[in-house]
């Protein structure tokens, strides 16, 4: 069996988690036959699912592009998928479960090279990135040399910023892309066979749908005439051959490839334009199936022509609603469907779908267009991490202990990325929750709520509290101030659910709430300060009754309690609403009227300081249970809130926003393996 190095105690308050530091066995110390059962891979939630492959030690992955992956890491190609799901060689492959210096990196030394259309910002990041590494720890950078290494790292572009984990052998990649502004294109033409090219202002194309511009192909350069400037390209268009053509600021147009705008004719001519246009005004030329150009201008007229005779007459199309200076690009699909792409008023770029002679027919309602995301600096020494033999530090073995995953709120399909590594990569030092290689709360939420917090701190204040209920199962929901409600227990209260918003009737305000209670079937009734009180849903706190009048109940003959005076409102399994009043009262009755029956007195044991309770509600069995701002629980009835004694409550988990640059920890746990 493998057994771990000792990790120095230098390191024992940093962390991270990295591949196997592990020792030999000792001289004439037989491998274990059992040696596959010494590994366990922990999986959080149930089998693979979601379309996702169970891969023995590795866990649960999926295939993306060819290649077999968590997340942004690559373990090798789909093809190899049988050998690699293999737990009988997956540690000779990747050092996985087994101590395997093989697959650290030679004296912390990484050949490396950029391929050659790798465009120059990508480039200047990945130098920057290799400076950071370099200047914390003892790994090295150096140009691959043929013949010389045997392994290395080559840096490509691709859809996503992506890498292998530790040395595999041969080459390996680091797969980056780049950023783009709508503000940056500079033309779009769709191919014969359906694939839109997009140009940019810095010298790169893109190839993918109309939806996602990288889907195809992620950023590589593309060569301009001599003496030319992207910025000079009026417009462009591909024709039935597949072949490039560029109108220019200066009248001429050239024909080539997507990364060769002349390798078939330089710039030439003087392209003609009807009468009352001039090159300022296009806004979109598109190659119809029969190799038509047709022009679109500003003004919202279109023409036909040839490639230097952009048309004698200019007509009016239906639909002026896109054409304008707003657009793009405009092209043909293969069935001569027109494709408009602009950007709209709130700078968003979209596409709709119409005709010649109306831009939108075909599909009225936009689309929204995804440009290429960006694998910033940060991003890319995020990547050199992996290819150094880090893993993600929430996949520590002890991560339970730190932070909580919310798997009903992570993508389909992407819940392997949040599985733990309990053996063959060690914890290095304390949890880090600093470190470069630490998801963020909303890394792959479907729903804009987190997938992972920092697990809150047992008995912390809880001040940011609106209110508590619980419902029929016994789940305590939490209203706070930020406009957002949680699912726990009476002593956890993000355990079951985490944050997620919710909204008021029109014209409330969140200050508006002086308490909540839910019902028996799980309707949520909400007291608001105007005297009113809606029905709901955790979610939506109108969604099935819109705000009501209430009456609270007498506090002296003809004098009722206002609605500022509620401390909080609970609601019992028999359906009676109770009321609890900040001078020591409380009365029940009807959602309408909870003070119907009379008044009585309560205890609790914050007596006389009531401003310090958060919450009150009753669950099944009528046990009464009261939050304070002192983050402590206690369970009572309605008239003497703490039978017991009180007890901790977890509050809410922190939101980790990402980290930038490499954290204490980092550097550690990189110099601890090498």
């Amino acid at each position: 069996m493998s057994r771990h190095v000792h990790v120095p105690s230098a390191f024992l308050a940093l962390g991270l988690v990295s591949l196997s530091a592990c020792v030999d066995a000792p001289p004439g110390e037989p491998p274990s036959d059992e040696h596959d059962h010494d590994y366990v891979h922990v999986h959080d939630e149930g089998d693979a699912g979601d379309g996702l492959i169970a891969c023995g030690k590795l866990g649960r992955v999926e295939v993306r592009d060819g290649k077999v992956m968590q997340d942004d890491m690559v373990f090798g190609d789909e093809a190899d998928l049988p050998e690699l799901c293999d737990a009988s060689v997956q540690g000779q492959l990747f050092g996985v479960g087994v101590d395997d210096p093989a697959h650290k990196w030679p004296n912390g030394v990484i050949p490396y090279r950029v391929l050659p259309h790798v465009p120059s910002n990508i480039t200047q990041r990945i130098s920057q990135a290799m400076t950071a590494w370099e200047g914390a720890t003892s790994i090295e950078f150096e140009p691959y040399v043929e013949g010389e290494h045997t392994s290395w790292v080559e840096f490509d572009t691709d859809t996503s910023c992506h890498a292998h984990v530790g040395k595999n052998g041969g080459k390996q990649n680091v797969w980056l892309t780049d950023s783009k502004d709508v503000d940056e294109i500079v033309g779009v033409a769709i191919a014969a066979n359906n694939w839109v090219y997009t140009w940019y202002l810095d010298g790169s194309v893109t190839a993918g749908t109309p939806t996602q511009v990288d889907e195809h192909k992620a950023v590589y350069k593309f060569s301009l005439p001599p003496g030319y400037y992207a910025a000079q390209i009026v417009e462009m268009a591909i024709n039935s051959q597949d072949r490039v053509y560029t109108w220019w600021s200066d009248g001429k147009v050239s024909i080539g490839t997507s990364f060769d705008l002349d390798a078939y004719q330089a710039p030439q001519g003087n392209y003609a334009l009807p009468a009352g246009k001039t090159r300022y005004m296009i806004v979109g030329i598109g190659i119809s199936g029969s190799d038509t150009v047709h022009t679109w201008y500003n003004d919202g007229t279109r023409s036909m022509g040839s490639s230097l005779n952009l048309g004698n007459v200019a007509v009016a199309i239906d639909d002026v609603d896109v054409t304008s200076t707003s657009i793009r690009g405009v092209d043909f699909w293969s069935n001569n469907d027109v494709y408009t792409f602009y950007t709209n008023q709130a700078g968003e770029y979209r596409r709709v779908i119409g005709t010649i002679y109306d831009q939108s027919t075909v599909e009225y309602a936009s689309v929204k267009v995804n440009l290429p995301r960006n694998c910033s600096v940060n991003t890319t020494i995020h990547e050199l991490g992996h290819t150094i033999g880090l893993k993600h530090e929430q996949a520590r073995c002890d991560r339970d202990n730190h932070v909580r995953v919310f798997f009903d709120n992570v993508q389909s399909g992407k819940a392997g990325n949040f599985d733990k590594w309990c053996d063959g990569f060690s914890d290095h030092g304390a949890y880090d929750f600093d470190s470069l290689m630490h998801y963020s709360s909303y890394a792959w939420t479907k729903n804009d709520s987190p997938t992972l917090v920092k697990k809150g701190t047992l008995g912390a204040n809880i001040p940011k509290v609106l209110e508590m209920a619980i419902a029929s199962d016994d789940h305590v929901y939490t209203w706070w101030e930020d406009g957002t409600v949680t699912a726990g227990t009476s002593y956890d209260l993000e355990l079951y659910r985490a944050r997620y918003p919710f909204t008021l009737p029109p014209g409330r305000t969140i200050a508006d709430i002086r308490g909540i209670g839910i019902a028996s079937d799980d309707r949520v009734y909400t007291y608001y300060v105007d005297g009113t009180v809606s029905v709901g849903t955790t979610a939506d706190l109108d969604a099935h009754v819109a705000p009501y009048d209430y009456d609270l109940a007498y506090k002296a003959t003809g004098v009722r309690y206002q609605p500022n005076e509620l401390l909080a409102i609970g609601i019992s399994d028999e359906d009676h609403v109770y009321a609890w009043y900040s001078d020591g009262y409380v009365s029940w009755g009807t959602s309408d009227n909870p003070g119907q029956q009379p008044r009585y007195s309560f205890s609790s044991p914050l007596d006389p300081d009531r401003d310090e309770l958060k919450g009150i509600d009753i669950a099944n069995g009528d046990h009464t249970y009261a939050w304070y701002e002192t983050g402590r629980a206690s369970r009572g009835a309605t008239w003497h809130l703490s039978e017991d004694d009180t007890y901790d409550v977890r509050t809410r988990g922190t939101i980790l926003t990402g980290n930038s640059g490499l954290s204490a920890g980092d550097i550690a746990a990189v110099n601890a393996m090498y």
